[in-house]
């Protein structure tokens, strides 16, 4: 589930699409009033919180302690980072709950220029502090960038590369930048698109990706990877195989934890049979 804390944005991107611009009352309980608990038989395996910018919010802490009551296994803040390259206190209040919170960071490549171009100003070391300082209070981050064509997509491979030697680092979420008709000339024929990212991922194959099993096939592809003792990283598709993996995918289609999973990966791992595929 995501919740957007709508008009907190207090600053404006060249790569932000743009939004709805009526104003929104928060005087209410935003949490209480925009939930879908119910409907998900009571309980949320993951909450993104989102905006805009939702580290402006002064009261965000408070708020996120609210979430955290609630039957919530995990929750991701959708953040450029700013506040936590320099806020002590935030950074050390994310730290004190890092077994609940996760932060999903903007991350669009290493080059000033790229910056510039798609957030309006040069922001290379206030992302690396950003994710120094989350590293080093021992918080999961997932990177996230936003890819165009012509400005970014040739640091692909160098970003996911940062992901792998990065300890905790839970993913890297590639979101290649749309159209909407609202930012600008936009041609749909010159554009990055999901598969066409792959060619650029460098030490990542096409074919250890498969496609998303809650969404639509077509949406987003997903790619498991798993560390090794030596360090080395191996792809689930590959001991697996491919065709496998995406014939037994469906059966976490519905949960991000493990908690979640149903009776018959629990039944899989209980029986070793996941065990024996790596060991071999």
């Amino acid at each position: 589930m995501q919740l957007r804390l709508p008009d907190l944005l207090r600053r404006r991107t060249p790569a932000l699409e743009r939004r709805n611009r009526r104003r929104t009352d928060h005087r209410g309980d935003a949490l209480h009033r925009d939930t879908m608990l119910a409907r998900e038989q009571g309980k949320l395996s993951v909450l993104m919180v989102s905006g805009g910018e939702p580290t402006v919010r002064k009261d965000l802490p408070e708020f996120l302690l609210r979430a955290m009551e609630r039957p919530i296994t995990r929750i991701l803040l959708n953040t450029n980072g700013r506040r936590i390259a320099k806020d002590d206190a935030f950074l050390n209040f994310l730290a004190e709950h890092r077994d609940r919170l996760e932060v999903y960071l903007q991350f669009d490549g290493f080059r000033p220029e790229t910056h510039q171009t798609l957030r309006g100003e040069d922001l290379v070391r206030e992302k690396r502090r950003a994710l120094d300082r989350l590293q080093n209070a021992g918080i999961w981050t997932t990177l996230v960038m936003t890819v165009v064509k012509g400005v970014n997509d040739d640091e692909v491979g160098d970003v996911l590369q940062l992901g792998l030697d990065t300890p905790r680092c839970a993913g890297l979420s590639i979101q290649p930048m749309f159209g909407s008709g609202r930012s600008g000339p936009y041609d749909p024929l010159d554009r990055v698109t999901p598969t066409g990212v792959m060619p650029r991922l460098g030490v990542v194959s096409p074919e250890d990706f498969v496609p998303l099993p809650c969404s639509h096939r077509d949406c987003c592809d997903i790619g498991y990877f798993l560390r090794l003792k030596s360090g080395e990283w191996r792809s689930l598709a590959n001991p697996l195989g491919r065709d496998e993996l995406k014939h037994w995918i469906h059966l976490v289609s519905n949960t991000i934890f493990f908690e979640g999973a149903s009776d018959a990966v629990k039944a899989l791992v209980r029986d070793g049979v996941l065990q024996r595929v790596f060991s071999e």
